[in-house]
């Protein structure tokens, strides 16, 4: 909770539906829409059972009692049933209920043994684990009861309910039984997803005394609050993310909440899949974790590199810090957040409520501050861009195919409204993008139309340029140069030149509509995105592709760039940092070729010295075939078989076999064939079958030198049967003409008649 990281995670392996779960000290149960309860080990995360739940209907609530021996499981099929996880068996089984059993809780009291369990009807029903049997039928509710609370101390249960309720009962054991009653009915003006009885702590000791019991309720309008259980007043609210968001239907319903007495935090989760902890010490936001950001449609730096600015298919801004893993939900606008854009501490964002918003970045509070709202626009405000030198101007583009220059106020306590500077008609289809140049004296806009237009600062129109065959959807300039890169749904970049106007070069690499280009600080290479869900990167001069880089699984929207990284973000939801690493890979390239000098250096001393067992084994090192087959035919030439054995004896089996490799090759050419044979049988009388066997390339090896060694000595056994030919020759040469000298003759027949063939 401290780093917002992900430490452990678990999943069903064949993608079966988690409906509802429960956590005990040592273990967490989930059931899934299969009807299957799976348990899994927190410690190690493994999986330790599967079992088939006994109810016809999917599990709606799930819960542990006290001891985390039992579970209790409430289902769509109207019954409650109970299972002993330790002894793994079924223990109990209650019916009565005529709708979806939707909550079920047990009695935390070390010596009764009661079950709470509630219905979409707002029934509430208590079962007697020692008797087996109902014990009461409350009523009160008239809808789906969503969560009850116990304050034992006081002998205080509450229960909420969507009929916008609370009920505070009185709940006394007497000796081993238990009697209960209504207290209160609490109207709650909202509909509450969670419920907690505490004692009142000490951020509400000002509005009831210590001797009150109090309970905190949070629902559907994104607001916290704590009421008195005995006067049934609301003493305190809490919890709305920004005081500028005052529409209603924009704050985040809280879906669940869950009471952590170690941090006295209240963490609850939100309808957008966020976590947000609320401490009860302070009654303030102390940290919220970004869930499921959906799609991610833009990103932005700012001069703090570790902090991002994040638009994610959501009226809110994400804020998050690289360096701590802590996030941020910023509230402003009422609808989409569809482009962000940072200059310094400062960031602009449009919206799908026509508007754009200034910010300014609080770094030690890690906020964002409203200075600035600019209303104007008759649709969709599609781009944003903030000049890079002086701030205090923003442009924007919108559906309704106007550009305006906004003034801003960047020391500005307070929000204000934005004057426009100057406003034109650009396009005749919606514009999509908009960038500054470095100096602010340029602004390019990209429409529908296909066309990329340049205006001056002060408004007026320099030039169309012309080329694309379908919309523009980004633009950069260089920062460095007078370039300007644009991207289109032809799947294809262009660079332009500003001083003539003319397409340099167009990128083609994109199977899909390149949705993102920007320019890297150097200037002299660019990054681009788009729908195939690729990442690659340009050489500005030479047009060509230096390298491409996968890591999302959908299109990818949004691009930011930082001093040694790139951020990426897209319809998966993810948002990956990517790190520079070419002057690391530039320095390994040069220790490698460093190393592989020296080591050729003490080779060539290895092999004037002789050395051939320390020679050899450095060749394999350095995966030199040809100086090591001329080192084996140095000692075969000058020894014998006796000594390639020697040295072979003394190599590890991984130079072994390293070796058996490369007389793959020198088999297949019969100009090698001779040593490599050699070599061959060496191998084979220090190596035994089993261990060649063993090695996972063995068996292939064996087949791959059987092959071409069976041709060798056919063609041995073929030249050894031609050379009989002589020995018939001589003998019908002898009887044509014999030697006057007839022991000469004699002498001669013995010598030719004792041909060998080696």
């Amino acid at each position: 909770m401290e780093t917002g990281l992900v430490v452990k995670s678990f999943e069903h392996d064949d993608g079966d539906e988690v409906i509802c779960f429960t956590v005990s000290d040592e273990y967490l149960v989930s059931a899934s829409r299969r009807l299957l309860l799976r348990q899994w080990n927190l410690e190690d995360q493994s999986h330790v059972r599967t079992w088939k739940a006994a109810h016809h209907s999917p599990i709606l609530s799930i819960c542990f009692d006290s001891s985390a021996t039992l579970i209790a499981t409430g289902s769509v099929d109207c019954t409650v049933k109970v299972f002993d996880i330790v002894r793994k068996y079924h223990t109990h089984n209650f019916k009565g209920f005529s709708t979806g059993v939707s909550m079920v809780k047990f009695y935390p009291s070390q010596f009764l043994y009661l079950l709470f369990a509630a219905s979409d009807d707002g029934a509430m029903k208590i079962f007697s684990l020692k008797k087996n049997t109902q014990l009461f039928n409350l009523t009160g509710h008239f809808e789906r009861i969503n969560d009850i609370s116990f304050h034992l101390s006081s002998n205080t249960g509450v229960s909420v309910s969507r009929d916008n309720v609370a009920i505070v009962w009185n709940i006394d054991e007497v000796d081993d039984s238990l009697s209960i009653s209504s207290r209160k009915l609490v109207p709650l003006m909202d509909v509450a997803e969670y419920v907690c009885c505490m004692s009142p702590p000490s951020s509400i000791e000002d509005v009831c005394s210590s001797e009150d019991i109090v309970f905190l309720t949070a629902g559907q309008k994104g607001v916290l609050k704590f009421w008195n259980a005995n006067t049934g007043e609301c003493v305190k609210a809490f919890g709305k993310l920004s005081k500028d968001r005052k529409v209603k239907s924009d704050l985040p319903s809280i879906t669940g909440a869950v009471y952590c007495e170690a941090r006295n935090e209240i963490i609850a989760s939100t309808f957008e899949e966020n976590i947000i902890f609320y401490s009860l010490a302070t009654l303030k936001v102390t940290k919220q974790l970004c869930g499921n950001l959906d799609q991610v449609l833009s990103l932005a730096c700012f001069d703090n590199e570790d902090v991002v600015a994040i638009a994610a298919s959501s009226s809110l801004i994400h804020l998050y810090n690289w360096q701590e893993g802590n996030s941020w939900l910023v509230a402003g606008h009422s609808d989409t957040v569809l482009q962000l854009t940072a200059s310094g501490n400062f960031l602009a964002s449009s919206s799908k409520d026509n508007t754009i918003r200034f910010w300014r970045l609080d770094v030690a509070k890690f906020d964002l501050q409203c200075i600035g709202i600019g209303v104007g626009h008759t649709l969709n405000v599609l781009g944003v861009a903030v000049f890079p030198l002086d701030c205090n101007f923003v442009a924007s583009v919108s559906e309704d195919c106007t550009i305006k220059v906004w003034e801003v106020e960047t020391d500005a306590i307070s929000v204000q409204n934005l004057h426009v500077k100057w406003t034109s008609h650009a396009h005749d289809k919606q514009i999509n993008c908009v960038c500054i140049s470095p100096d602010d004296k340029l602004i390019a806009t990209g429409g529908h139309d296909k066309l990329v237009k340049i205006w001056s600062s002060n408004g007026s129109a320099l030039t169309t340029l012309r080329g694309h065959n379908k919309g523009i959807w980004s633009l950069d300039f260089s920062p460095i140069e007078s370039l300007l890169v644009s991207t289109s749904g032809d799947a294809t970049l262009r660079i332009w030149n500003l001083l003539d106007y003319t397409c340099l070069h167009s990128l083609q690499g994109h199977d899909c509509a390149v949705v993102s280009a920007v320019y890297l600080p150097s200037g002299s290479q660019l990054i681009s995105s788009g729908t195939d869900g690729l990442i690659k990167l340009w050489n500005t001069h030479s047009g060509s592709c230096d390298l491409t880089m996968e890591g999302h699984q959908g299109q990818i929207w949004g691009l930011a760039i930082a001093t040694d990284s790139i951020i990426s973000g897209g319809s998966d939801g993810q948002v990956i940092k990517w790190r520079d690493t070419t002057d690391e890979v530039l320095t390994a390239k040069t220790e490698e070729t460093h190393m592989l000098l020296k080591m050729n250096q003490d080779l060539q001393n290895l092999i004037q010295t002789k050395r051939h067992v320390e020679a050899i084994a450095l060749a394999i090192k350095l995966d030199m075939p040809s100086q090591l087959f001329a080192l084996f035919s140095n000692v075969l030439s000058s020894g014998s078989q006796n000594d390639i054995i020697g040295v072979l004896s003394k190599l590890e089996d991984s130079d072994i076999f390293a070796v058996m490799n490369y007389l793959v090759k020198w088999n297949t050419n019969t100009k090698y064939v001779f040593t490599a044979q050699n070599i061959l049988e060496a191998i084979f009388r220090i190596l035994p079958p089993d261990k060649i066997v063993e090695h996972p390339e063995g068996k292939n090896l064996v087949e791959n030198l059987l092959c071409y060694s069976e041709r060798h000595f056919l063609r041995i056994d073929k030249v050894l049967e031609k050379s009989y030919l002589l020995d018939h020759l001589w003998f019908k040469m002898r009887d044509i003409t014999l030697p006057a000298d007839k022991d000469a003759s004699m002498e001669l027949d013995e010598s030719h008649s004792s041909v060998e063939i080696d």
